[in-house]
């Protein structure tokens, strides 16, 4: 564990030093797991987990759940320190870690405790994350405890990072992957009956093993899923040239193409110890092609778009390629799986068998008795009207999993009964994309995203749903079997079509698309997208470069969302008077700002929402520079914000581009219930940036405050005369708000 803390040292102290250093982050991490490789092949999976700052992969749900009231607890008991000591020492160093690390150098032990190594730090947070029931949070401190007394040096900064997530080395999931791919590259682990090579650019093989039969090697232990992708690892490894016959320029194009094969591998497998036994086994670039490929039950990184201002910088980027548009649906991404029946019986852990759409059924219920009760469950009233009998197929082979590969198969009960419902009766396994978005059956219309977020997570009973969905397919990976990931789009939609019976359900349809003539095409199908509540359209190239690209943020999909265009998007001014420090990476400057309105009926600036997203790391320093020095002791009379707040600003005026302002809003607002009679406060949805002013800017905009002098900020009826639906929130009726006022121009 020593060499692993040592190498991030060495890349935090890397962390934006200048050009170059991403790339010197990549040669310490490389080097670091080519001794992994070499003298414990076993535990690089391991070490790779803690630069990822997981315990598991994504799609598993395994987070480590400790709370910083725990670790204060557990620091205490081990340094002999008081929690109300250490809490105050945090507000000035603001990282729990560098105070473990302090608080280590300053305790001494009767006899030294054994060092910690990278299995027995990974397994004893894994355990921790693993503690559940009524003494778990004992438990846990006791594990906890048990890693910080064995901790020496900058070890227990890193112990205490990684249980709060929060490594803030600075080194990407691509640096690590990118690492991952030129260690296994340029150093190979024992296997197949041979040594470890330290550096296969200077080894050259004896004739003896040259002559050596690979075939009747015995093949490494067990990270193989089956012997036949464990025969292909050795003989591509044994065929593949070693690089030490490599000229520079073959080497160059060798570490990319094995990089771009570990990323890719491991977006369609995101198990990092599947795709490390794969490595271990000598699986070459183009075997670990061919072994991790989309599977069902396993989630992939889904593709990503790149964002575009409108249909000029459409056609700039596309030129002649032929492209097709879709609405893009303001819901939640969703990507399911239909499990083979021979798969789901062959690898339980692909289908859990117990999961929110098959609550009734029991959990050791066999695949014929789930699908009667599958067969029983009666599914949405709309759709059941419509579908006709349901297949025989059990909720249990069915998993949904969110964007960032969360499984969310109990939150949608519903949505597991309309898919299979409109299932295709050749389907036996399939992997699909899609939009699940609230939905009115009556009215037949896409509700705001803000409806979706009332549905629970967990739990879910379909008899007790409030909030109904509807689920918008647009792409399909795999059916039946065939991977279709280097298929083009017009092949995925062919498939797509083939999987699903999209005239059964009004509730599972198509992502309504249309294949663009020309600029005024564009525009009126941008403005239908608009009227029908969605956020945009998405832009995709049909037939040339119109692969699936998982986990990319390709040119090959463009996504054009109203608050790209010009003309389309609501902005505001605001006034800055109030921020909180950040965490993590934003750890020393302002990573959230309290922005407000000013009100002339009673002259005091009340706060409409916070700005915490969509500032790049040279714009917090920026704005961190230009505020740090005008912090006030206290809050000035006529600000209205919660006493919660500790840090006030005099004035300065915020320009923010914001989508639009919406109701339960659960930060520190002004804008109480009790005052205003209503049990939901407003909000500004993704806020996407503010640009504070300069100083010279500040002092021509903004005019002291204490003579009552309104300022060229956006007042709250102007705020209300923009966004008529918040009336309501402020409890104010709209005709006696607007009665006096004249209509306000944005």
């Amino acid at each position: 564990f020593e060499a692993l803390v040592n190498a991030f040292d060495k890349i935090e102290q890397m962390k934006a030093s200048g050009t170059g250093s991403n790339k010197k982050q990549t040669v310490v991490l490389t080097n670091l797991f080519r001794l992994l490789l070499f003298y414990a092949p076993k535990t690089l999976h391991k070490a790779i987990y803690i630069c990822l700052n997981k315990v598991a992969p994504d799609y598993l749900g395994q987070e480590v759940g400790v709370g910083e009231s725990l670790i204060l607890r557990a620091m205490a008991e081990t340094y002999g320190r008081t929690e109300a000591h250490l809490k105050k020492e945090l507000q000035h160093i603001e990282d729990l870690g560098k105070i473990a690390e302090q608080s280590s150098c300053k305790t001494r032990t009767l006899f030294p405790p054994p060092r910690l190594t990278i299995d027995g730090v990974f397994d004893q947070v894994k355990a921790i994350s693993q503690c559940a029931g009524k003494d778990s949070q004992v438990h846990k401190r006791e594990l906890l405890k048990r890693l910080l007394v064995g901790g020496k040096g900058s070890e227990p900064k890193y112990i205490i990072r990684f249980l709060q997530q929060r490594m803030r080395t600075g080194a990407s999931t691509a640096t690590v992957y990118q690492a991952l791919a030129f260690a296994c590259f340029l150093t190979h682990n024992a296997r197949n009956g041979r040594p470890a090579i330290g550096d296969t650019r200077r080894y050259v093989p004896s004739p003896e093993e040259t002559s050596k039969d690979p075939s009747s090697s015995p093949s490494s232990p067990s990270s193989s899923p089956s012997s036949s992708s464990s025969s292909s690892s050795s003989s591509s490894s044994s065929s593949a040239p070693l690089p030490s016959s490599m000229s520079a320029v073959e080497l160059e194009s060798h570490l990319s193409r094995m990089e771009q094969s570990v990323r890719r591998a491991l977006c369609e497998v995101p198990n990092v110890e599947v795709v490390v036994g794969h490595l271990l086994q000598g699986a070459d670039a183009e075997a670990l092609s061919s072994l991790c490929v989309a599977t069902p039950g396993i989630p992939l990184q889904p593709m990503l778009a790149r964002p575009t201002r409108g249909f000029e910088e459409v056609m700039e980027r596309l030129k002649q390629t032929e492209f097709t548009c879709e609405f893009k649906y303001d819901g939640e991404r969703i990507q399911l799986h239909l499990v083979s029946e021979q798969a789901a019986k062959r690898t339980p852990g692909l289908c859990p068998s117990s999961t929110g759409a098959s609550a009734s059924s029991s959990a050791g219920a066999s695949a014929s008795s789930s699908a009667g009760a599958s067969a029983s469950s009666s599914p949405p009233a709309s759709a059941s009207s419509a579908c006709g009998p349901l297949r025989k197929i059990s909720p249990s082979r069915v998993r949904l999993f969110s964007r960032n590969l969360e499984e969310i198969t109990q939150k949608y009960p519903d949505v597991i009964d309309m898919f299979l419902a409109s299932l295709q009766p050749t389907t036996e396994e399939c992997i699909l994309d899609g939009e699940v978005v609230a939905y009115d059956e009556e009215n037949r219309t896409i509700l705001p995203f803000q409806t979706l977020t009332r549905r629970k997570r967990k739990g879910v009973e379909k008899d007790g749903i409030e909030v109904r969905v509807a689920l918008f397919l647009f792409d399909c990976m795999r059916l039946n079997g065939e991977c279709l990931l280097g298929k083009t789009l017009e092949a995925r939609r062919e498939k797509m079509r083939q999987a699903i019976d999209f005239e059964r359900s009004p509730l599972v349809q198509q992502a309504a698309y249309k294949d663009i003539r020309g600029a005024q095409d564009f525009e009126d199908f941008l403005t239908e997208a608009i009227e029908g509540n969605c956020e945009g359209l998405m832009v995709k190239t049909l037939r040339e470069n119109a692969t699936y690209e998982p986990s990319k943020r390709s040119l090959n999909w463009l996504k054009v969302k109203k608050d790209y265009v010009d003309g389309l998007t609501d902005s505001v001014d605001l006034v800055p008077i109030g921020a909180c420090y950040g965490k993590g990476k934003r750890s020393g400057t302002f990573g959230t700002y309290l922005l407000a309105v000013y009100n002339p009926a009673d002259e005091t600036f009340q706060t409409v929402c916070k700005a915490a997203t969509g500032f790049s790391e040279e714009a917090l320093q920026q704005h961190h520079k230009a505020l740090s020095d005008r912090i006030i002791s206290h809050k000035k009379p006529y600000y209205d914000v919660s006493p919660k707040l500790k840090m006030y600003f005099p004035y300065s005026v915020a320009p923010i581009v914001c989508r639009h302002l919406c109701g339960k809003w659960k930060q520190m607002c002004g804008l109480r219930p009790a005052r205003f009679g209503s049990a939901e406060q407003p909000t500004c949805q993704f806020p996407l940036s503010i640009q504070l002013e300069s100083e010279k800017s500040l002092l021509i905009r903004c005019v002291a405050f204490d003579h009552h002098v309104s300022v060229e900020c956006l007042s709250l009826h102007a705020v209300l005369n923009l966004f008529p639906h918040l009336a309501l929130h402020y409890g104010v009726e709209q005709q006696q708000l607007f009665r006096h006022l004249p209509p306000f121009i944005p």
